[in-house]
């Protein structure tokens, strides 16, 4: 009991340490040099509680007064990273994870994804809240596993990360589908997972249809309307037959895109490509055979797949195109995780295989081509590396560009003030300059006040 404890708590801790290592690693350029645009502008300079909770946000409002009140980009960082370690704590739970290297691989993949880094670059402020929607979701589904009766304070977990952040939720049919692959290792479970499945599905239910009621009542006691756009979820349409086959492709498309979108800007990408495909494939097929599935296994697996690209971003089936948002595409790189615990699994099977061979005299058998297919689940390791170096990259390449566009931006502005009898309609500035130009003017106008 107490080597468990103590197993726990290192896990926890480790989990944690690797959060913080990411973070600081993939972000730490913009945590230290903080670099506030776009929305993150009249975030910092006028209270916008009311607009969230029209787009369904409705806990923001109380969260950012708790967390968020502190707009230092280090101290929201940090928080983040407890919030996606807790998140780590609990996927490693409920995917059984065993190595070491298995959770570096997932807190790295949670941390340095594309959905991530586009948080940190223009939505700053709200990058706790992002990590809180998060952690209720993985929550939701681990209470949901761990008590016969989860589903109930799973709900509640659902209600409070649909109140932060609507897409989250679309992590807890990506958790599941993924523990549902990992649980076909075990023969004639087949009811316990049928059962698992009604209670997630009645969790998801449930919780919609409490989280709606709360949130029409919010908005009827408060008098803010309704507002459907700029990435809310907060009114699911559910489109007509007709239009599903187009949205089931538009989900594939953008699922693929999306999940590749940091490597794309490797060298030899598409050589990339070929290895993360080929480590999907080697990993399920090793998982396959050292579990020795069945053909009903095998069937539950090849249907678990192809349902993936739609489930795992389910969000675009359910959501007008214009709502559609980079920040709501985060379970798609749960496609990732899936690789974790299935190289987990094979890497302590055959571990375990060749320990047995070593005791018995019998290495012979381990060698030679055996052995190169035994260790063929380290492509997954591989590939993993070359992801997260491929989303480290990327994020501070961009956190670069961004921050020297608007120091030369701003340094461009403080030259066009000072010139005497400037001809104002004729400076042409792009967006994001205009934008910087009048919250300048603006506090030049404040400070003279």
């Amino acid at each position: 009991m107490i080597n468990e404890l103590k197993e726990k708590k290192n896990r926890i801790l480790f989990c944690l340490c690797a959060c913080f290592a990411f973070m600081f690693i993939c972000h730490g350029f913009l945590l230290f040099n903080p670099s506030y645009s776009h929305d993150s502008l009249t975030e910092i300079v006028r209270d916008t509680g009311y607009y969230q909770t029209s787009l369904g946000r409705f806990l923001q409002r109380g969260w950012r007064s708790v967390f968020s009140s502190v707009t230092a980009t280090w101290f929201i960082g940090c928080i983040t990273a407890v919030l996606v370690g807790f998140s780590a704590v609990m996927l490693a739970d409920l995917f059984h994870l065993k190595k070491t290297s298995s959770l570096i691989f997932l807190s790295g993949i949670l941390i340095t994804n594309h959905c991530m880094i586009t948080s940190v670059a223009t939505y700053m402020p709200w990058l706790d809240t992002y990590g809180g929607a998060l952690m209720f979701s993985v929550l939701g589904v681990w209470l949901l596993y761990k008590y016969r009766f989860g589903f109930l304070p799973g709900s509640l977990a659902l209600i409070v990360s649909m109140g932060l952040y609507p897409p989250y939720v679309v992590c807890v049919p990506a958790i599941v589908i993924i523990q549902l692959i990992v649980s076909l290792q075990q023969k004639n479970v087949w009811k316990k997972r049928l059962l698992y499945i009604v209670k997630a599905v009645f969790m998801l239910i449930y919780a919609y249809a409490m989280y709606r009621i709360i949130l029409k009542l919010i908005l009827a006691s408060t008098g803010v309307a309704y507002s459907s756009g700029n990435n809310s979820m907060a009114n699911i349409k559910l489109f007509g037959f007709s239009h599903l086959p187009e949205r089931i492709k538009g989900a594939f498309s953008l699922f693929f895109s999306q999940l590749v979108e940091t490597v794309s800007y490797l060298r030899f990408e598409y050589i990339v490509y070929g290895l993360i495909g080929i480590s999907f494939v080697v990993i399920i097929l090793l998982f396959a055979i050292k579990a020795r599935f069945g053909i009903w296994e095998s069937i539950a697996m090849l249907f678990l797949l192809l349902v993936i690209p739609v489930m795992f971003n389910a969000q675009y089936i359910v959501c007008e195109k214009t709502v559609y948002h980079a920040l709501m595409v985060y379970s798609i790189f749960f496609a990732y995780l899936l690789l974790i615990p299935l190289y987990d699994s094979v890497a302590v099977q055959t571990e375990c295989e060749i320990c047995s061979n070593d005791d018995s005299g019998r290495k012979e058998t381990c060698r030679g081509l055996k052995r190169a297919v035994s260790k063929a689940y380290l492509c997954v390791p591989a590939v993993m590396i070359i992801v997260l170096f491929a989303d480290i990259r990327f994020a501070n390449s961009v956190y670069t560009d961004k921050y020297m566009r608007e120091r030369s931006t701003l340094s461009v502005m403080t030259r066009i003030m000072g010139a005497a009898g400037a001809n104002w309609k004729t400076i042409r500035l792009s967006h994001l300059q205009a934008q910087l130009f009048i919250r300048f003017w603006e506090m030049q106008g404040e400070t003279s006040a």
